[in-house]
């Protein structure tokens, strides 16, 4: 969880408006809430695809509401590989 925190600061692209500073404790709060657009995500998975040589689908990744939620997206395309 951590790491994907810590890539979402990185890449994710958090809206300066929203003041909250992303911890493993805010994990089941909407992306949205948490002021990460859809194309923060997608860079982020862009990253992750890079990184670890898997294929993250769109689809998955648009249908991902919360922290938590991407990181089952992640999990799932890491074991198949």
């Amino acid at each position: 969880m951590l790491g994907l925190i810590d890539l979402l600061r990185e890449f994710g692209e958090q809206d300066e408006d929203v003041d909250i500073d992303l911890s493993p404790e805010h994990s089941a709060r909407s992306l949205q809430e948490l002021g990460f657009d859809s194309l923060g995500v997608f860079n982020v998975t862009v990253q992750i695809s890079s990184r670890f040589g898997v294929e993250i689908p769109y689809d998955d990744t648009a249908s991902a509401k919360s922290v938590e939620d991407l990181l089952q997206v992640v999990n799932k395309a890491l074991a198949a590989r």
